[in-house]
């Protein structure tokens, strides 16, 4: 919600140490990661829709499980006296941050986000469009997040704030807006009070009333600007806008808010945004830099709530099945045809790889690893599985778990610019699908049994360059998978979690990177061994970074998609760094853990010469899917 300035401090103040009681209480194993991704991230739902694990924007806002065992974070929410929307606890790990963005999604133009610090530290900085606070503990406070912000954490605790959504009520906004600022109110716990939540329950008819799409692209319109060179295009645009408006006033006075046929609105939204193309390419919103074409795609999915999935159906699950039945995908709106699993061991490169492949017009992600999609299935997980390991096979395979984690796939869809518009006007009903987990390694039979016809890129790097990126990246902290795993003394467990973690519980760091290098490799050529030849094929990290070009040419043949102007101009050049790279690429990077990897080097040669003898392209049987 835009706000007259970058932060608000509310007139409430709270007991942070009774607040730090409930929130530690928590188990590791019921903090989930951000929906977004972010290294060290994690938080505790306490209010979400219909009162589940997960992070959904809409739908009716209850309390979950969590909330029912923290009574002062009751009273502290019932303290505003508004409407409460999502709410969590969200924890930042030592020395992590939250990275600059700002907040597009149509979900915030009426809401903000009240922050409450529980556990925290002066060196923690919020920072909004250049300026910067330090929340103090027990402190509630609001900011204008639709400004770039970011959160600073250098120091060497968590990070801890109780936060929810709120549109606001009357009372809350004249308290937040008062000036001068009225005294601070202390909020003492009460433990013999009982409070009452108000929470959002209302669900938006399917088309939004042509009120609600003037104020939003009115505000779109005030925002857009260029420079003089393209003062023209800036009135074009808001003409475009205009016109919109106009014409969708004239579809829901015909047809409603909730049309069987939702067909003409679908195609004024798309007109739209093929017409803006041409004249918005240069113009951008003046509070944030934000690109009005992109913010102009938002507010269109958003007046248009088309439902991406129907209802969920029940099934009896089975021990296993070989492949999904066809009403499943059907049932989706969207089917997978032939998705494409690149698998590799940790740390190989299969990020840099993902990113790359990723450009193709052709292919589907969820822009990221699937780390949410998988896990967030209760079966899955690897708490409820006794934390044996990431490892899935076709015995997991049942229809219902098989048809949520599509359905899970389907809800975070992006196209290769990173657009979410899932109209149905503009994503085809069958899609190309690409995924990377590293986890994955573990999975193939799992996901082999889904899809039949699924394609495997299977990704390898020399192991001394491998064993040290591992290394690194458990020293660094920011690829913790597991915190507190049960029984284990060591580093906080890092990446993927092998069968027989157990018996290195008293091992180097050395040790166990060349376990994790030799698990995921050898499961990879174990699985792909009973794969037709010619759903998979081999890469080396090597030479994808030598030859960027030759080998994603290969690669696009292999995968059935045109090698496109966007990959190529991708490919000409030195491949970027990956999202995840902590230092620049060097071959000879590997030399400063040399010392430590020289014991363990022998135990990996026998899989290492296995591994560089497959030809490229090549299955076990030494045939050519190629």
């Amino acid at each position: 919600m835009k706000l007259n300035q970058e932060f608000i401090k509310l007139p409430w103040r709270f007991d942070a140490e009774r607040l730090a009681l409930e929130a530690q209480a928590f188990a590791e194993t019921q903090w989930r990661s951000h929906p977004s991704g972010y290294a060290g991230n994690s938080a505790i739902l306490l209010i979400s829709a219909n009162g589940e694990e997960n992070d959904d924007l809409a739908g009716a806002m209850l309390p979950t499980p969590q909330l029912q065992r923290c009574p002062y974070i009751q009273q502290v929410l019932a303290t505003f006296e508004t409407v409460i929307g999502r709410s969590r606890l969200m924890r930042l790990a030592p020395h992590h941050s939250v990275p600059a963005h700002f907040d597009s999604n149509y979900y915030w133009f009426h809401r903000t986000r009240v922050h409450i610090p529980i556990l925290t530290e002066p060196s923690v900085r919020f920072v909004c469009n250049g300026k910067s606070v330090h929340m103090a503990p027990g402190e509630s406070w609001i900011f204008d997040n639709w400004q770039i912000h970011e959160v600073i954490h250098n120091s060497d605790t968590y990070r801890i704030h109780l936060v929810f959504d709120t549109c606001g009520s009357a009372s809350f906004w004249q308290a937040a807006m008062a000036q001068p600022a009225p005294a601070e109110r202390w909020v003492p716990y009460q433990p013999q009070a009982h409070w009452t939540l108000k929470t959002e329950a209302a669900s938006p008819s399917m088309v939004a009333e042509p009120s609600e799409v003037e104020v939003a692209l009115q505000d779109l319109i005030a925002e857009v600007q260029a420079s003089p060179a393209h003062s023209a295009n800036v009135k074009a645009f808001q003409q475009l806008l205009q016109e919109h408006c106009q014409d969708w006033r004239s579809l829901w006075l015909t047809a409603g808010s909730n049309p069987a046929d939702c067909s003409p609105q679908i195609q004024l939204n798309q007109r739209t945004l093929t017409a803006a193309q041409s004249v918005g390419q240069n113009l951008r919103l003046k509070s944030n830099g934000a690109t009005a074409l992109s913010i102009l795609k938002l507010r269109l999915e958003a007046m248009l709530r088309l439902k991406s999935l129907p209802p969920r159906q029940s099934a009896s699950p089975s021990p296993a099945v070989p492949a999904l039945r066809p009403s499943a995908t059907q049932s989706l709106r969207v089917s997978f045809r032939k998705p494409i699993f690149i698998v590799a061991a940790p740390r190989s490169g299969s990020t840099l790889l993902f990113e790359t492949l990723s450009q193709a017009r052709t292919l589907w992600t969820v822009g990221g690893e699937s780390h949410r999609q998988i896990e967030s299935i209760a079966k899955l997980n690897p708490a409820n599985r006794g934390y044996h390991s990431n490892q899935l096979t076709a015995a997991d395979a049942d229809f219902e778990t098989a048809q949520q984690l599509m359905q899970n796939w389907v809800a975070s869809l992006q196209d290769c610019n990173g657009d979410r518009y899932l109209a149905l006007a503009e994503r085809p009903q069958k899609i190309r699908f690409l995924e990377k987990t590293p986890k994955n390694a573990l999975r193939i039979p799992f996901f082999h049994s889904i899809f039949p016809n699924a394609k495997f890129i299977f990704l390898h790097r020399q192991p001394e360059a491998n064993l040290s990126s591992l290394m690194e990246a458990w020293k660094s902290g920011r690829f913790i998978t597991y915190k507190d795993l049960p029984n284990w003394t060591g580093y906080p467990w890092s990446l993927i979690l092998p069968p027989g973690w157990q018996a290195l519980n008293q091992a180097s760091l050395a040790e166990i990177a060349a376990f994790q290098w030799q698990s995921a490799n050898q499961a990879i050529l174990t699985a792909l061994s009973t794969v037709p030849s010619s759903q998979w094929c081999v890469v080396q990290y090597e030479t994808l970074i030598a030859q960027p070009q030759a080998e994603v040419q290969r690669l696009c043949e292999f995968m059935e998609i045109p090698f496109d102007s966007k990959l190529a101009q991708v490919t000409t050049a030195t491949l970027p760094h990956s999202r995840f790279t902590l230092t620049p690429p060097d071959t000879q990077k590997w030399r400063q853990n040399e010392a430590e990897l020289t014991p363990v080097l022998p135990q990996v040669r026998a899989l290492a010469a296995q591994l560089q003898a497959l030809p490229v392209g090549s299955s076990v049987s030494g045939q050519m899917p190629l």
